[in-house]
């Protein structure tokens, strides 16, 4: 620091110190001469601040370091690269950094670093290995590692490899054209604000126990976002990516993520998964494609080339939105459907492909094929199905049809399809009661008689309470 910058600081400081004693008014400030006393005190404030300005230099060196210091960072000449950090402490990169032919950015080599690239980018440039790679310790792993601010574009593999650590931290890191996965790392990391696009492989991979709050993927070659078991992932965003949007292992909880315009699934999920308030469009596969005992819940899902929600066993979907796509809009091995609405799907709106499930209080209309469809143990009841099928002018949908044995449909309504109920299996034996039915091409007129029906009449003339309505 210049010398007169010094004492000019000194001065200001001197002065500071004496009016916070009281001992220099403003009056006394504008006085030609100053008190024995006021000399005495400015003499020992002047002492302490120059100690103090001789402590030690203003650049902390480089190695071990106080955790409340920050070591700089420069581009250094390429016979440097790459740049080490060897010792736990707080770094701060003070320049942009480009890479050297096959030589990684910056390598984390202890534990307990902070790495601030402070808006600056690392500039792979098709030559450099890896922007950030955490080394790894003998026998073990990296732990307490945290990177942030930064931009890090154009390795030939990873922008960031943290497969070397545990429980580490990304934040507002852009991770953008790396050949390899834009972040990839290890158990128990948590990532917010970051965003990965274009990467050759997926744009985030982590493993287990991570949390990614607030991120977007888009346009990656293998998908967006890839987790193993155990995650949370909040308001994130998948578009245009060549896999899944979502490529989720088991245990996973998503929540107001969003999912478009995939070449895969929207969100492709294991077992035990639980996705909510999202929305899955416009992919190429499945808008959402999950594993057995899944929750499926405030979803909407449109516009997909094959089904808009398709799950396996023991599955729950409540409250989704399923329309346009151009398979089925739900369609589930068992289960329960509650409280959805599917529309304008060019197969069926609801289908149950093997047992033991419920649908209740949905809404199925304008579905090329049934309405509501299911196999064997069903209860299909108080939903709403109407103008199923007739949208191609007319042919074989139902509003509601079981092909299998053992069906409950009650409290149904149906209007405007091409059948309203239909069980045509033959020797099948479901229970047909209390439904109403209403312009239907034939409202009750192909269910096979060993089923167990109330009667069938219009109200007035109907004494049953197990009676179904036509009128």
């Amino acid at each position: 620091m210049h010398r007169y910058r010094v004492a000019g600081r000194v001065r200001s400081a001197a002065r500071a110190c004496l009016a916070a004693r009281g001992v220099v008014s403003g009056a006394e400030r504008r006085a030609p001469s100053v008190s024995r006393t006021s000399i005495g005190v400015m003499l020992v404030c002047i002492g302490a601040l120059a100690a103090a300005v001789h402590a030690g230099p203003l650049t902390p060196p480089a190695g071990p370091i106080q955790p409340t210091d920050r070591v700089r960072l420069y581009t250094q000449p390429p016979a440097a690269f790459p740049i080490v950090i060897s010792s736990p402490g707080s770094y701060v990169l003070m320049g942009e950094l480009i890479a050297t032919p096959g030589a990684n950015g910056i390598e984390i080599a202890a534990d307990g670093v902070t790495l601030d690239l402070n808006g600056f980018t690392l500039q792979g440039g098709g030559l450099g290995a890896k922007g950030i790679f955490i080394t790894p310790p003998a026998g073990g792993f990296r732990r307490n590692i945290r990177i942030r601010n930064g931009v890090i574009e154009g390795w030939n593999s990873d922008g960031i490899d943290g497969t070397a650590a545990w429980d580490g931290r990304v934040e507002a890191v852009q991770l953008r054209r790396n050949l390899g996965t834009g972040l990839s790392v290890l158990d128990g990391w948590s990532v917010a604000d970051c965003t990965a696009s274009e990467n050759g492989f997926e744009g985030f991979f982590v493993r287990s126990r991570c949390t990614i709050q607030g991120c977007g993927a888009s346009l990656n070659g293998f998908g967006g976002f890839r987790t193993q078991d155990n995650c949370t992932l909040e308001d994130c965003i998948a578009n245009g990516n060549s896999g899944s949007g979502f490529n989720c292992g088991s245990a996973i909880v998503l929540r107001g993520c969003a999912s478009r315009d995939n070449a895969t699934h929207g969100f492709e999920l294991a077992a035990r998964c639980a996705l909510m308030d999202s929305v899955a469009d416009f992919n190429s596969g499945n808008g959402v494609y999950s594993g057995p005992y899944c929750l499926v819940s405030r979803v909407s899902a449109a516009g997909n080339l094959a089904n808009g929600i398709e799950t396996f066993d023991h599955a729950l979907v409540s409250d989704c939105n399923a329309s346009f796509n151009s398979i089925r809009g739900i369609f589930i091995n068992s289960g329960d459907v509650l409280n959805c609405t599917v529309r304008s799907n060019s197969d069926a709106g609801i289908d149950v492909f093997l047992s033991d499930s419920t649908v209740r209080g949905c809404s199925a209309s304008e579905n090329f094929g049934d309405g509501i469809r299911v196999t064997l143990l069903c209860t299909v009841a108080d939903n709403h199905c109407t103008r199923n099928g007739t949208i191609v002018g007319g042919g074989f949908a139902a509003g509601i049809i079981a092909w299998g044995d053992r069906n409950r449909i009650d409290n149904n309504h149906v209007s405007f399809n091409d059948y309203g109920v239909a069980a045509p299996t033959p020797g099948a034996r479901n229970v047909i009661i209390r439904n109403t039915a209403s312009g239907n091409g034939s409202d009750y007129g192909f269910i096979d008689p060993a089923n167990d029906t109330g009667p069938f009449g219009p109200a007035s003339a109907s004494t049953s309470p197990w009676a179904n309505i036509n009128f």
